[in-house]
């Protein structure tokens, strides 16, 4: 709240760090958010047969490779900003200047003849079209397209002035006294000062056969140093709802080949809906169990979904800050309760077998203990640049809040288990193979072993603190990821809005066009109807609770968690890295070039998760059970 202050309070510099941190803090908790679920307290479970070393080998690799996936992260989500600034919000930027806008629902004829192309709205007169060559297209330079008569008289006065100054839209109106019949003008573009050549459309007023209609505008000049990216409540046409910035839909439409973008999406939302579903049906059950009324925890369930969403929905402003401060919270109890496992854990002082052969057990469920990060920081990044383009010291703090929330959780996995592997057997009757069996998290037996031992009598009440630490984790991780998959649909409100304007015969202009006889905003009604449609579909799973879909999307969820670390991120990167794009903080090309053992780590997981149900399906049906695989 400081960073937001008026600079009369706080002086600008120090504003700006307030903001910074801000940032880093923001970044930080929401990362720990995403990854520190209730997956940490279930972690133990897995090293009943390899011990500690060998988890610790594993988990490591892990949480380097994520560590790398982060970074990638902040590369593509930087590039996808300035080309969605430079290109995917010309029609936007046409909107606000001519007051047409799409949640208006006005229809625009246009019609073209062999010779030229001629734009009718209403009775205004019609205008010159203008068009790219291949030539101009390949330098970034736009040829005006003007009337015989005033291009003699203009070309002399105004090419001068274009060449050496860049003026803006406002300037070139008033100085031109622009007549009635509306002529528009596009000025040529300077080769890029960092890259020698052109390599962004900074012309985006440029009128082409398929754009929209201007009227009442003399001259439009768009220079590169003035291209940025409009205000939120007025580039989604007010819609305060509506998240702002490159979202996981986006970086797919501008980084992926057509072929691949729809895997990358099924992965993206197949994860959000295994994991949203599995939070629906458990957070209810923690809930009802820390307030007595076991029997009644389904009751809780729509209480449970349709609050939080409504939360994300409607409070998008202030989840960064509800999200940090629940993480703060919840961090504070899981560090309470690590310390009093440690202190245990002296008394106890039981030494962990490691047995080398079971060294791939832990390793598909280190993948996902330490994922996901891919699917937030997005949200992160667009609230960052939501009043303007990124500063360097803004990425750095962004990037850096990333990086050390995974270290955060990477350490404090990695002290819950050796703490948890120090009081609890890996066999026996009250034991972490007994839990595994009885599908219990690793806190069932460590508190079955603190009642049954006379001496750790006074640490009973650790299992309270154990209970009200898996709801207060529930709650923040759905709020969290609820909040990254509420970001992606409205990525695709933003490409439904944007398709139906460029294209008057589409599908999705009539929709558009239907919705705009009854409402003003037919844009939001999209918006809410994906929402409810979303949110209805894991409140039906969470109700009705179909084994075979959790058995399933289990698997499924692993798969697409890698496959969008690993491959699909890496393609990113490739295709991103041929873009000629100024960004505020660059990657080292040694950095870069580690995106392909990245990439060759997690497409070994999903090559492994594959192999590993096959084979646990294989000595199920042989054996009656998989408890060696």
């Amino acid at each position: 709240f400081l960073s937001h202050m008026p600079t009369t309070i706080i002086p600008p510099t120090l504003s700006k760090i307030l903001q910074s941190l801000s940032i880093f803090f923001s970044c930080f908790f929401i990362t720990i958010a995403t990854v520190l679920g209730t997956g940490i307290l279930a972690l133990p479970i897995k090293l009943n047969l390899s011990g500690f070393y060998p988890f610790l080998i594993t988990f490591t690799l892990c949480f380097l490779a994520q560590v790398f996936v982060a970074i990638f992260m902040v590369e593509l989500l930087q590039k996808a900003y300035y080309l969605q600034s430079n290109k995917g919000d010309e029609m936007i930027r046409l909107e606000d200047m001519n007051g047409i806008g799409l949640a208006g629902g006005v229809d625009t004829e246009i019609s073209h003849t062999a010779d030229d192309s001629e734009i009718t709205h209403g009775d205004a007169s019609s205008l010159d079209g203008s068009t790219l060559s291949e030539d101009e297209e390949r330098t970034g330079e736009i040829t005006s397209q003007k009337d015989t008569n005033k291009r003699k008289q203009q070309r002399s006065n105004s090419e001068q002035d274009l060449e050496d100054v860049h003026i803006s839209d406002e300037e070139q109106l008033q100085r031109d006294g622009a007549p009635d019949g509306d002529t528009i003008e596009s000025h040529r573009r300077k080769p890029s000062a960092t890259n020698g050549h052109d390599d962004s459309i900074i012309a985006d007023m440029a009128l082409s056969p398929k754009s929209p209609v201007v009227h009442d505008v003399s001259v439009i000049v768009m220079a590169e140093d003035h291209i940025r990216q409009p205000e939120p409540s007025r580039a989604h046409g007010g819609n305060k709802l509506l998240s702002t910035g490159p979202d996981l839909h986006t970086m797919s439409s501008l980084f992926l080949p057509k072929i691949l973008q729809a895997g990358f999406e099924i992965a993206v939302m197949g994860h959000f809906v295994s994991i949203l579903t599995s939070y629906g049906l458990a957070g209810p059950k923690s809930l009802a169990q820390l307030m007595g009324i076991n029997n009644f925890f389904q009751l809780l369930i729509p209480v449970f979904v349709i609050g939080l969403a409504l939360l994300v929905v409607f409070g998008s402003r202030i989840i960064s800050f509800f999200i940090s401060v629940v993480t703060l919270f919840k961090g504070t109890l899981l560090v309470v309760m690590i310390f009093i496992v440690g202190l245990v854990g002296l008394y106890v002082n039981q030494e962990p077998a490691d047995n080398w052969q079971f060294v791939g057990r832990p390793f598909l469920i280190s993948t996902i203990a330490l994922g996901g990060t891919c699917n937030t920081i997005p949200l992160i990044f667009s609230s960052m640049t939501r009043n303007g383009p990124p500063s360097k010291l803004n990425v750095h703090m962004f990037r850096a809040g990333a990086v050390l929330g995974i270290f955060t959780c990477f350490v404090l996995n990695i002290l819950w288990c050796l703490f948890v592997l120090r009081i609890v057997p890996q066999y026996g009757d009250i034991s972490l193979e007994q839990a595994e069996e009885e599908g219990n998290i690793s806190t069932v037996p460590l508190v079955q072993i603190i009642e049954t031992t006379p001496e750790l009598h006074q640490f009973t009440w650790i299992a309270v603190l154990v209970q009200i630490f898996i709801t207060t984790s529930i709650t923040v991780s759905f709020v969290t990821l609820s909040s990254g998959m509420k970001h992606v649909l409205d990525g695709y409100v933003k490409s439904f809005k944007l398709a139906a304007r460029r294209n008057r015969r589409s599908v999705l202009k009539r929709i558009m066009n239907t919705l705009s006889r009854c409402t003003r905003h037919p844009a939001t009604v999209v918006q809410f109807t994906l929402y409810t449609l979303m949110y209805g579909f894991i409140l039906l799973l969470a109700l009705f609770n179909p084994k075979s879909f959790f058995i399933v999307m289990e698997v499924f969820a692993s798969l697409a968690l890698n496959l969008e670390s690993g491959f699909f991120i890496a393609i990113m990167l490739i295709v991103a890295g041929r873009r000629k794009v100024d960004i505020p903080v660059k990657l080292s090309r040694w950095i870069l070039y580690l995106a392909v053992p990245v990439a060759a780590y997690f497409l070994f997981a999903v090559v492994y998760d594959v192999f590993y149900s096959i084979l646990r399906l294989a000595m199920f049906f042989a054996n009656g059970n998989d408890d060696y695989v």
